[in-house]
Parts: structure tokens; C-alpha cells; sequence
């Protein structure tokens, strides 16, 4: 990976408009790249772009999706399924901020 210093190429680039069309088009989802600078990583960030899904959830997982398990298409590898929100959201966040919030504790 590029290390990140200053005067990077990231730091020049623009994201893109609300209303863009997103690199990964109809496959995009909206993880938020191409909502700031680092849009100039996304060739080689995006697995909808590069079609790297099965070897990231390989490497990551130990296994890649199964395709005879229905949640396993939408959902990719999983072990169980949960639905949760915070009871306070954070302000400005995309849902409620929770995994934010889980992020931010680990």
C-alpha cells in the first residue's frame, strides 16, 4: 500500500457530486470512497470494480460466499444475522452510527 503523506495525490483529488454517477454504477454500494479525496484510491480500493470479492472474503473469512445459501448472495459470508440501531443516533451519520460506534471502541 502507498504510504499517505501530505502533499499526496489523494489530497488533490475532489469527490465526487451528490448526484455522480459512481464508478461501480449500478453495483455501487455507497460505501463512501467517492465521497471524499481518497476517490483517487478507488480503481484499486472498490471490490465491485476490480471484482476481488471472492478473494477478499477468502482472505479474510477463510471461505467466499456460498451461493446455494440465498443471504449469502446479498449479504456475502456470514455467520449469523443481526438487526440493530443505536437508540441515540449520531448526528449526520448514514444509518444510526452504530457500527461507527462499534468501530470506535475496538
Amino acid at each position: 500500500m502507498t504510504s499517505i503523506t501530505p502533499n499526496s495525490a489523494h489530497q488533490k483529488a475532489k469527490a465526487l457530486k451528490p448526484a455522480s454517477r459512481r464508478p461501480a454504477k449500478e453495483l455501487c454500494s455507497e460505501c463512501g470512497l467517492c465521497d471524499t479525496y481518497y476517490i483517487h484510491y478507488v480503481k484499486d480500493a472498490c471490490a465491485f470494480l476490480n471484482q476481488q470479492i471472492p478473494d477478499l472474503e477468502a482472505q479474510t473469512h477463510g471461505r467466499s460466499r456460498n451461493l446455494d445459501h440465498p443471504d449469502d448472495w446479498y449479504f456475502g459470508v456470514n455467520q449469523g444475522m443481526i438487526a440493530a440501531r443505536k437508540q441515540q443516533p449520531i448526528a449526520g451519520a448514514q444509518w444510526t452510527g452504530i457500527v461507527s460506534s462499534i468501530a470506535m471502541r475496538c
